[in-house]
Formats: C-alpha cells, sequence, structure tokens
C-alpha cells in the first residue's frame, strides 16, 4: 500500500496533487481530435471533515471540466448550499494512479490550498494524524 507523508503546517495537512479532467471527458475531446488540457498541479489540504473532495472554481475553469451533477453541502460558516458537481482525476504526490471523483466546484477557506480531500478519497486508505510531532501519513 503506497504512502504518503508529510509535515503538518500552520495549514494543516498538506499534499501536493494533479488534477485532470474525467476519462469519460477526455475520451470525448481525444475522439472529437480536441487537445486535452495538461493535469494541473497544486496543493490539496486534507480535510476529514468534508463529504466530498472540492477543487477550486479556477482550475475546473482551465480544465474545461463540464458540470456533471449537484450536491447539497454544508460550508462552514454558511447554510447548506447545492454545489455543482465535476468529474476529475486526482492524483496524490508521485503516485502514478489517479482516483476517479466527482468534486465539488468551492473557493476553499484556506488560501495556501485550491483542493480540499474529503472522505470520499480518505476511504480508500488509512490517516495517521501525528499531531505531537507534527507530522501526517496516509496509506493508499
Amino acid at each position: 500500500m503506497p504512502r504518503l507523508q508529510s509535515a503538518i503546517d500552520s495549514d494543516g495537512a498538506i499534499i501536493t496533487v494533479r488534477i485532470e479532467l474525467g476519462a469519460i471527458e477526455e475520451a470525448g475531446l481525444r475522439v472529437t481530435g480536441q487537445p486535452i488540457p495538461p493535469p494541473f498541479p497544486t496543493t490539496a489540504l486534507i480535510d476529514t471533515g468534508a463529504s466530498h473532495s472540492a477543487v477550486h472554481p479556477m482550475i475546473l475553469h482551465h480544465l474545461g471540466a463540464a458540470q456533471t451533477g449537484a450536491v447539497l453541502v454544508r460550508v462552514p460558516g454558511h447554510v447548506q448550499t447545492h454545489r455543482p458537481l465535476y468529474d476529475v482525476r486526482v492524483t496524490l504526490g508521485n503516485h502514478r494512479t489517479a482516483f476517479a471523483l466527482q468534486v465539488a466546484k468551492i473557493v476553499p477557506a484556506t488560501h495556501t490550498v485550491a483542493v480540499l480531500l474529503g472522505r470520499d478519497i480518505l476511504k480508500n486508505g488509512t490517516l495517521l494524524f501525528d499531531g505531537e510531532n507534527k507530522a501526517f501519513s496516509l496509506w493508499l
């Protein structure tokens, strides 16, 4: 089981990720001979309080991702609201395997990250949050 580990900084458990179009949307572009946008590298916050992973609207726009649904979410400090969903693939750290997810279009409250990794991806592994040593490990 591959392991990601890093220090916990002032923003929390942060890792690098790559966001790319979902496989079906990418296949549609290939069939029509349109260019495939390259994966978007960025930082993500591991958010155990989020049921769905979320991606900043700027990244979804850059990829040209199309909305595939909606989900009712509770954003801290706000009432429940419907947010659009997008099919993307998320690669964590230097791993080669991408996770196919439906992500919510949300601007994270933490300004240093553009992606929130929620329980929809965390349920695939084991997370160890070592507050005393300011480190975390994620096995997927």
